[in-house]
């Protein structure tokens, strides 16, 4: 009797586990396209900036190096984001410092961490 309510409550709680999950999961997929969506329109947004910026350039020259200069410009603000990445990033991962899978791969294998001294 025991053991019979405690399968179909074991049952129940996975039931009731995989469905939520089923429902963060789509809330999840949603959001995620969301955030797709709104790259889209920005590189839309960013497009439209930058013809903006060449019609304004092209009164002074002429109209070809005007989209030059504003494609270089945004060229040049790529670069330095890509550049600038950098610094966000923790030390270990520049550095190609071992990192979590790595150690928990050697806890597994029974080998100490190179990165943690024993305290005594």
């Amino acid at each position: 009797m025991l053991s019979e309510q405690v399968s179909v409550l074991i049952r129940d709680e996975l039931k009731l586990a995989r469905l939520e999950m089923t429902s963060k999961g789509k809330q999840a997929a949603l959001g995620a396209g969301m955030f797709g969506a709104s790259g889209v329109v920005a590189i839309y947004g960013l497009g439209c900036l930058l013809a903006c910026a060449v019609i304004a350039i092209s009164g002074a020259v002429a109209a070809w190096l005007a989209a030059l200069i504003g494609g270089a410009r945004w060229r040049w603000l790529a670069a330095r984001t890509w550049r600038a990445r950098w610094r966000w990033l923790p030390a270990r991962i520049r550095l190609g410092k071992p990192t979590g899978h790595k150690l928990a791969g050697a806890a597994a294998r029974g080998q100490p961490c190179p990165h943690i001294r024993a305290s005594i």
